[in-house]
């Protein structure tokens, strides 16, 4: 509903102002659908299904910001900027139609009085794979109520919700800053942000110049090749990543590392680098447009899809307790360093040039993506280091007075 009122004040917008007021209630409307369709995940899907599933956002997630600049091209040069509002407005009058009569509320407190912190265990896919995944009739609670068609897609929940103090789920995130493990997932989902905005933000000034002198449409056009990347990426970070870990998983005796799914970062880390070359490289030397577009946009597309999806499982799974917190803390990172990142581009290019953009951004994608070695290594390490803490905040009942006593 925020996001209809963003959309009416755009299409009337006529001063910088009040782009800003639209861009500050942009932020308060995306973040919480951001975060709760990571967050379900956890609760609604199997381990062995969590990247598949993930991956889906990503693609919706990337491929949106991929083709919406081509639909916006065009719309810029047959009608009129204004328009891009108008037509989302209607898309998201739908989806809030959509979302009133098929969006069910499915939270609910697992927390009672005899709760405690639980340590973690290693899980044995083997069993579940012979039960094949079935919930027996013990898992199901029998002593609640159905609820009737219009009480689960109620605008407001309080009898099932969550109890406790608003301030304290608010500040649990940020207690999972000293786990190494989650840290490295948020730079490596953060960093996608830096390719996304660096594509955002130079195609226009790249593309629409000489030698390629495209029009507003052929520039939105030039998207299609990270979304060809963005779509290969996602079936490689999200079904194949699953499959490989079930099956190291199967080969360690049907005990599950979180590790497991890091053998898949090598590609992406590999493609990622090559990818800001290709792009970088062929617009300074004025290569063929099929160079940035169809290799260095489609490799960094390809990586920005299957990284998000294998480092959010790997943080999953490492803190099974508190997945939630740790993908809240993930995005969060993710969203101030892609905040941070759109504000420095311009600046840094006019300062340092294309050449020198280009090679610094591979420098640091490395530094960035390469560390999934030293997790694979001494990762396990590292969360038997942090165990204590990982049980005593897993306590849902932790009061935050008592956090650092």
């Amino acid at each position: 509903m925020v996001y209809i009122v963003v959309c009416i004040i755009g299409s009337q917008m006529n001063s910088i102002k009040v782009f800003y007021l639209m861009q500050i209630l942009t932020g308060i409307a995306a973040s919480p659908g951001d975060a709760l369709v990571e967050i379900s995940t956890t609760d609604v899907f199997f381990q062995h299904e969590r990247a598949s599933k993930l991956t889906w956002f990503i693609l919706a997630l990337y491929g949106g910001c991929d083709l919406g600049p081509v639909a916006a091209g065009y719309i810029v040069s047959n009608l009129s900027w204004r328009w891009c509002y108008w037509i989302q407005l209607i898309i998201f009058c739908c989806m809030l139609v959509l979302q009133i009569l098929f969006m069910e509320d499915t939270t609910f407190s697992r927390i009672d009085e005899h709760d405690t912190a639980s340590s973690e265990e290693p899980i044995l896919v083997e069993t579940a794979l012979k039960n094949n995944y079935k919930v027996s009739e013990d898992d199901v609670e029998i002593d609640r109520p159905l609820r009737t068609f219009w009480q689960r897609r109620a605008l407001w929940e309080s009898e099932y919700g969550d109890h406790r103090p608003y301030l304290a789920l608010l500040l649990r995130p940020f207690l999972l800053i000293g786990f190494p493990g989650i840290i490295w997932s948020g730079l490596v989902y953060g960093a996608q942000m830096f390719w996304l905005s660096l594509l955002a933000v130079t195609q226009s000034a790249f593309y629409s110049a000489p030698p390629y002198n495209f029009s507003e449409a052929s520039v939105g056009l030039t998207n299609v090749g990270a979304f060809v990347g963005v779509l290969i990426g996602m079936f490689y970070g999200g079904p194949f990543v699953d499959y490989l870990t079930i099956k190291l998983t199967q080969r360690n005796n049907g005990v599950m590392e979180p590790e497991f799914r890091l053998w898949a970062m090598a590609i992406p880390t590999v493609f990622n680098a090559g990818g800001l070359l290709a792009y970088g490289l062929s617009i300074y030397y004025g290569a063929h447009w099929f160079v940035s577009v169809g290799i260095g946009q489609a490799l960094l597309g390809f990586s920005m899809s299957s990284s998000g999806g294998i480092c959010l499982t790997y943080s999953v799974d490492s803190t099974p307790n508190l997945a939630k917190e740790a993908l809240v803390l993930i995005l969060v990172m993710r969203n101030l360093i892609g905040m941070g990142f759109t504000f420095a581009i311009g600046p840094w290019l006019d300062k340092c040039g294309v050449m020198e953009t280009t090679c610094l951004m591979f420098m640091l994608s490395v530094l960035i993506n390469a560390p999934f070695i030293l997790f694979l290594k001494y990762g396990k390490s590292l969360r038997i280091m942090t165990k204590a803490r990982y049980e005593r905040y897993s306590d849902p009942h932790l009061s935050m007075a008592h956090v650092f006593r």
